[in-house]
């Protein structure tokens, strides 16, 4: 009976992967649409635990790679669970078991795809697909104002059919690289040229910083690009009429930008601070306030929680909850680990992340100039970058399944064509 099983999930583990990542999309989506409906919580949840053990399980038993790397994790796991759940007071044993599978989520499907995609080609349709669902899934709710709030107070904006704004603007940000790059190999540029308005219009209506921000660095890129791309091929006549199409949409986005539900939460959040002019700004609370949303003060009050804790909270994290109350993180992933996670934590969770990243980096910049002019590698790095940057100052990357297993697909891909 094993045996047949673990022949079935060998031949059909591709099968299974695609279907997941296609059903991504479709399960935030229910959460969304059935909004504080538990049943349905709770089943996307199964799913998704589901899935994690599948990953597991095709790792030890079938593949045997990464055994003993595994069953640390499986150990730590049971430790931070008697450490904040059993031994703990005032927690919830369920809450902080549904928060660790959460953090060990992504070091677990970076194995896995790393492993999956070693002597396979990863299509990247299939991304492609779920980055539509996901943007159609906003993008229509959006223009028929029925869409949720991205925010619970005062600032305006819609995610469509979703729930989190920090789950959508990350996929989209990481994301969209992609896209562009499968459009330019397909050659189908006007159809790439629609979705881009699509999604420069839902990422305005949405109201959020973080993924216009990502934009900003890929608009760089392609602009160096062909630039100089151009200049090598001395047609000058293309770069002074790009140039001048440049000047115009800067022009036109003085005229469209204030019209948007992303200018609108710039203009209250000055006045919720009380700015009347650029250098009153220009005070750390004042910038950690309204471009980072006080991650780093509420930083520094998790970390002085981190240090006054016992010896075995150092080690394996603080948990997520103190006296029945969740606690309010950072939200900046690498940081978040430390300190809930702990110094052990961090070390499992987080090592095999950072070996490939410095690896990729390193390969990167050892070719620089044949690499950056390279649009394949480019555009993968760029993608890279953008996870990078986002589970620093977004958060809710690296520990929300939805958005890990997309982090572990570009790690992979970004790996297999750069190393």
């Amino acid at each position: 009976m094993i045996s047949k099983f673990n022949k079935f999930l060998s031949n059909n583990i591709l099968k299974i992967f695609i279907a997941f990542i296609l059903s991504q999309p479709i399960f935030d989506m229910l959460i969304g649409l059935f909004f504080k409906n538990n049943i349905v919580d709770y089943m996307v949840y199964f799913i998704k635990v589901l899935f994690l053990f599948v990953m597991i399980y095709y790792m030890f038993f079938i593949k045997k790679k990464s055994k003993l790397y595994i069953i640390f994790l499986i150990l730590y796991v049971i430790i931070y669970i008697l450490v904040n759940g059993v031994f703990e007071n005032g927690v919830n044993i369920l809450f902080e078991v549904s928060q660790v599978l959460k953090s060990i989520y992504f070091p677990i499907s970076l194995i896995f795809c790393l492993e999956l995609f070693k002597d396979k080609e990863i299509d990247n349709k299939y991304i492609i697909a779920s980055f539509m669902i996901y943007l159609f899934a906003v993008f229509i709710p959006n223009i028929l104002h029925i869409g949720h709030n991205s925010y619970e107070v005062t600032k305006k904006g819609s995610i469509g059919f979703y729930i989190s704004a920090n789950l959508i603007g990350n996929i989209f940000s990481i994301l969209f690289p992609l896209v562009i790059l499968y459009f330019i190999k397909k050659k189908q540029y006007i159809l790439l040229g629609i979705i881009s308005v699509i999604y420069l219009y839902t990422l305005l209506t949405m109201g959020t910083k973080g993924p216009l921000i990502c934009i900003l660095i890929m608009v760089i890129y392609y602009t160096i690009y062909i630039f100089i791309k151009l200049i090598k091929s001395k047609k000058y006549l293309i770069v002074l009429i790009l140039f001048l199409l440049i000047i115009v949409a800067v022009v036109l986005s003085f005229k469209i930008i204030p019209k948007t539900s992303f200018y609108k939460n710039l203009l209250i959040h000055l006045e919720y601070l009380n700015i009347q002019s650029f250098t009153d700004l220009l005070t750390f609370k004042n910038i950690d306030h309204f471009v980072f949303g006080s991650r780093f003060a509420m930083l520094g009050s998790s970390f002085n929680e981190f240090i006054k804790s016992s010896i075995f909270n150092i080690l394996f994290g603080i948990g997520y909850m103190i006296n029945y109350i969740v606690v309010k993180t950072s939200e900046m992933d690498y940081f978040v680990v430390f300190i809930h996670q702990g110094i052990i934590g961090f070390i499992l969770i987080l090592s095999l992340y950072f070996k490939n990243i410095a690896i990729i980096i390193k390969n990167y910049f050892k070719r620089f100039k044949s690499n950056f002019l390279d649009f394949e590698k480019s555009t993968l790095f760029i993608s890279l970058l953008i996870s990078i940057l986002c589970a620093f100052f977004i958060g809710h990357e690296l520990d929300t399944p939805s958005v890990a297993i997309f982090v572990s697909l570009i790690i992979t891909i970004t790996y297999k064509k750069i190393i």
